[in-house]
């Protein structure tokens, strides 16, 4: 799906949950800072315009459902928790932990590359909460910097679990289907062959390469 303009809904209410403001946008829609009111707590909201997704609306609406699904099963310290789901109006919402800090993409582009202990660490952290994932049989697909969240601490947190999927799971993904990113994708998916953990290995290590040496893993001449 290609980025394109999505509404602001900054100032809108979901429920008890206050949109305060973008915290940044992806191809499918934007998150935000909120208030719950009822828990006097902040809250990031993940807003898809449904009547944005076109001929993909189906598809995309099961996808978002499983992405809550699976990820609100999900319990460690590394991996943003999901507190809630829904449809509201025309669009779908996820409600979900708020971390203070920036992605790991963003503290790139800012200081061009990490520690290499400051990186590793980020790197057994992330492979605890992978671990945890694939316990219950969940692989996420998309690992890449814009998807590690920094707390102020250093502490990473894995969330958009959008392309998630169980290993058994082909219901939603055909043979020949790309789906990723292709600067941190696996062979396998850039070939679109069904993917397992090796592939979320493979990423992980290019996402730690990329942190430590402030470049891409293959870069063009």
């Amino acid at each position: 799906m290609q980025q394109q303009s999505f509404p602001d809904f900054s100032g809108h209410k979901i429920q008890d949950i206050q949109l305060l403001e973008i915290l940044g946008h992806g191809a499918a829609g934007s998150v935000y800072h909120a208030m719950q009111t009822s828990l006097d707590r902040e809250v990031a909201v993940k807003i898809i315009c449904l009547d944005l997704l076109a001929k993909d609306y189906q598809i995309y609406l099961e996808r978002l459902k499983r992405e809550a699904k699976l990820a609100a099963s999900l319990e460690h310290p590394n991996i943003v928790s999901i507190y809630n789901a829904g449809i509201q109006d025309t669009f779908f919402y996820i409600v979900m932990e708020y971390v203070k800090g920036e992605t790991l993409q963003k503290r790139l582009e800012q200081v061009g590359h990490l520690p290499e202990v400051t990186a590793w660490e980020i790197c057994l952290q992330l492979c605890s909460a992978l671990e945890a994932a694939y316990t219950l049989g969940i692989i996420h697909r998309d690992i890449k910097p814009a998807n590690i969240l920094l707390t102020r601490e250093n502490i990473p947190k894995l969330t958009d679990f959008g392309l998630c999927k169980r290993y058994d799971d082909l219901g939603l993904t055909q043979p020949g289907t790309i789906l990723g990113t292709p600067n941190y994708m696996s062979p396998e998916q850039a070939a679109g062959i069904p993917s397992d953990f090796h592939s979320d290995m493979y990423s992980l290590g290019a996402t730690i390469y990329t942190a430590i040496t402030g470049h891409l893993i293959f870069e063009s001449s």
